[in-house]
């Protein structure tokens, strides 16, 4: 927010002193807004399917897990029943959770570019509200572009759900869960406890 609000200001003061005279007319730069918060947004929908794709696997492989110890537990006991994943299966997970890079570059250039065009439409405009319009300028053009980047980091941190951020899928939680159900299934009472959230967050 601190570079957007001094970005801002620097093209605020250029039109303050008539050092930059002419604009961008503010319907041009309206509709290349719309148009990157439609491709913003659908950036953000992809990768939120795909963290939700890879929560809903993650709990297969957790289920899965647990009919693998079933299924080894009958087996001592000879009633194995053979059940596996065929090949098609596999692919279409995988082709699921493929996420294409042009969504991730492109929408950044295009958040980037529409930054740098926005000064120069929105600034003339509220100037003409007065003497006071070149400072409220200022602050409003800077959150309109702060959204805009928000977008762009909320697709980015949701788009790769295995790096072990704060907003990814709980791994260590998870294949905690994993040991805990197979050592049970074992008969075993000396267990590791579940992992906790810690600052209402799970890892």
């Amino acid at each position: 927010m601190v570079w957007l609000t001094a970005f801002m200001g620097a093209i605020a003061t250029l039109y303050y002193f008539d050092i930059i005279t002419t604009g961008i007319p503010w319907i041009t730069v309206s509709v290349i807004g719309t148009a990157v918060a439609f491709y913003a947004g659908f950036k953000n929908n992809q990768a939120y399917d795909r963290m939700w794709e890879a929560r809903k696997i993650w709990g297969g492989v957790v289920n899965d897990s647990r009919t693998w110890g079933m299924m080894v537990d009958a087996y001592v006991s000879n009633l194995f029943n053979k059940n596996k994943a065929s090949e098609s299966e596999i692919y279409a997970v995988k082709k699921r959770l493929i996420y294409p890079r042009q969504y991730a570059n492109l929408s950044r250039y295009f958040v980037d570019k529409f930054i740098i065009l926005l000064p120069f439409s929105m600034i003339p405009e509220i100037m003409k509200m007065g003497d006071w319009g070149v400072w409220i300028s200022i602050p409003i053009t800077a959150l309109v572009g702060w959204v805009y980047v928000m977008m762009e980091l909320v697709g980015d941190y949701t788009e790769n759900p295995f790096q072990g951020m704060a907003n990814d899928i709980p791994m260590m939680s998870l294949c905690q869960v994993i040991e805990i159900d197979l050592r049970e299934m074992l008969g075993e009472t000396d267990l590791p406890p579940s992992i906790k959230a810690k600052n209402g967050l799970l890892m």
